[in-house]
């Protein structure tokens, strides 16, 4: 009786040890599901934590972008501004040295005793030539040289005029410069005007002030 009451005992004792060691096998395996949720659910708070900050960053950047794009449209407004506003105070520069260097021409043409309607319209074209653009405008290469060789046989022929008629209230005598008109008439080359005028203020034709305006004339031209 003792034997069998020893082995139910013994027998109960394994049974609650089983039992406690399952028991504390589903414990550890329920907390460490449990640590493993927890785990995920901080991973993936962090995860939507990172998100929402990366999204705020592109957000940001976008933002900085358009007025970085604001900004590049001010800039480029300005500059087309100060652009504009530098040609304008070139061109009055230019238009007042331009009217420096020429404004005593027509006191001297004057005090030359130049008379007549043609001649006077050739003297304004001098002193206050026109814009040659609507005449240029849609010739070929050909048609624009022969033009610009007109308009620097004027300017010399003008000169030629004046000389002229000085000389003759001198001194009667137009033979030289004929001869050189018909020169200035047979090749309108600008290196063959440049040649007239050297040779006009040579002969004391031209003085050096004349010489100096009807060159800059050709060049302009």
């Amino acid at each position: 009786q003792k034997s069998e009451e020893y082995k139910a005992a013994v027998t109960a004792a394994r049974r609650r040890m089983k039992t406690e060691r399952e028991r504390r096998k589903r414990a550890e395996l329920k907390a460490h599901r449990v640590q493993q949720k927890e785990e995920q659910k901080t991973a993936l708070s962090r995860a939507r934590s990172e998100l929402q900050d990366a999204s705020q960053l592109i957000k940001s950047l976008k933002q900085r972008i358009d007025e970085l794009r604001q900004e590049l449209a001010v800039s480029k407004y300005a500059y087309s501004q100060c652009t504009e506003e530098c040609r304008e105070q070139r061109r009055v520069r230019l238009d007042a040295e331009e009217e420096k260097s020429f404004g005593g021409a027509e006191m001297q043409v004057e005090q030359r005793g130049c008379s007549g309607a043609s001649h006077n319209q050739k003297r304004k074209m001098l002193l206050d030539p026109p814009s040659t653009s609507h005449l240029l405008k849609g010739v070929d290469g050909s048609m624009r040289d022969k033009r610009r060789g007109d308009l620097r046989h004027e300017v010399v022929h003008l000169f030629q005029e004046e000389n002229q008629e000085g000389d003759e209230q001198r001194t009667g005598s137009r033979d030289n410069k004929t001869a050189t008109h018909q020169v200035v008439v047979g090749d309108t080359s600008l290196p063959s005007q440049l040649t007239v005028l050297a040779n006009l203020r040579e002969t004391g034709m031209l003085t050096e002030e004349e010489f100096v305006k009807a060159k800059a004339k050709l060049l302009l031209f």
